[in-house]
């Protein structure tokens, strides 16, 4: 993949300026183990927002479902 592909998508998995130059520069240096090590990193932080995301998500479910347990057993407010 060439650098201008992989510049573009950067701003879409929300790298900030300051990890795009790194990206740029291990691009540049052709350092594609560095580079996909910096990506895995970001992927990970990624991932573990939305896992964050995922339990907030649950939580609400949760609360969704009692309130709406509670209504049904006080006749439907």
């Amino acid at each position: 993949m060439d650098t201008a592909r992989i510049l573009d998508g950067l701003s879409d998995i929300g790298c900030g300026a300051a990890e795009a130059r790194i990206i740029q520069s291990l691009c540049e240096e052709e350092d594609r183990d560095g580079l996909v090590r910096l990506l895995r990193k970001r992927r990970n932080c990624l991932m573990e927002e939305l896992r964050s995301s995922q339990k907030k998500v649950d939580r609400m479910d949760f609360l969704i479902r009692e309130i709406r347990k509670e209504q049904k057993t006080q006749g439907g407010k």
